[in-house]
């Protein structure tokens, strides 16, 4: 038998406003499948040879002039993978509960994007949308490698925490 279960912190990523009330909950999952490409919580990845608990998923900010937008880009580690209805027997979708990845800047060497976790990050914050939809994110999940993968920095060093990621998704211009 399937429990519904009430979620309350769907929240509006341009205005930060509650959109919905009450989200039905219907399955949980720890693997779901997305344009061919498998993705899992990160629970379901440890000790896996690979790795798929990271997703991209691209968004639009508002820069505050004329209702101009930037492209951003958001990092998360897949925490929960579930299937709500907007009402019980209504259409379904898969729900990605994220911890976000705060970004760092560019690798100067490798040009790769450089992210860290941070549970102060703005979107890990209490009241601030850290839920998504699977088909919103990019279809290839992205890796995390450390930045210090040989163990050059000191144990105290701030980059010792840092991770280059990985991503094989085209961007928008690309295509």
């Amino acid at each position: 038998m399937t429990s519904i279960c009430p979620l309350y912190a769907m929240y509006c990523v341009r205005c930060h406003i509650p959109i919905l009330n009450k989200i039905n909950c219907v399955q949980t999952y720890v693997r779901a499948e997305y344009a061919g490409n498998k993705f899992s919580t990160s629970a379901a990845s440890v000790g896996k040879r690979y790795d798929d608990s990271h997703l991209r998923v691209d968004y639009d900010q508002p820069t505050g002039i004329r209702r101009e937008t930037q492209r951003m880009t958001a990092y998360a580690t897949i925490q929960r993978l579930f299937v709500h209805e907007m009402y019980p027997g209504g259409p379904s979708r898969v729900v990605v509960d994220g911890r976000w990845l705060e970004p760092m800047g560019k690798c100067v060497i490798a040009g790769t994007t450089l992210v860290r976790h941070n549970k102060n990050y703005g979107f890990n914050l209490p009241g601030r949308p850290r839920f998504t939809f699977l088909n919103t994110c990019c279809e290839m999940p992205v890796a995390l490698w450390p930045h210090d993968p040989t163990g050059i920095l000191p144990p105290d060093h701030p980059r010792k925490k840092w991770y280059d990621i990985i991503d094989r998704n085209q961007n928008q211009h690309d295509v």
